[in-house]
């Protein structure tokens, strides 16, 4: 599927989102990958979306892709942040439905 959305272009690195988790896949002669999300870092294992039952893990993803010469390198990272904190600025922004989007946090 990825392929169809990219046909007709031709590069080293292409980048996408849309499914919330890192991800790298090789296309032919080029490189595909998800960074991830930096506020909804699924967690597939504790979801159930066909039933409206998400999870996120409490960190940030996000990848850095670094360039020396002919050569690509992309590395993932993780970085937790403080789920109460979270819960505390949500609460007191005055969104509705605040404690469901707090709830996707909370195993």
């Amino acid at each position: 599927m990825v392929r169809e959305f990219l046909g007709g272009y031709d590069a080293t690195l292409f980048t996408g989102g849309h499914t919330h988790t890192q991800q790298m896949r090789r296309l032919g002669n080029s490189w595909y990958f998800n960074p991830g999300s930096v506020s909804l870092a699924y967690n597939w294992e504790l979801s159930d979306p066909a039933h409206g039952h998400i999870r996120v893990d409490p960190w940030a993803d996000y990848a850095i892709v670094t360039s020396e010469g002919a050569c690509l390198g992309i590395t993932f990272r993780h970085v937790p942040f403080n789920v109460n904190e979270l819960a505390r600025i949500i609460r007191a922004s005055g969104r509705p439905y605040a404690e469901e989007a707090i709830a996707i946090y909370m195993k």
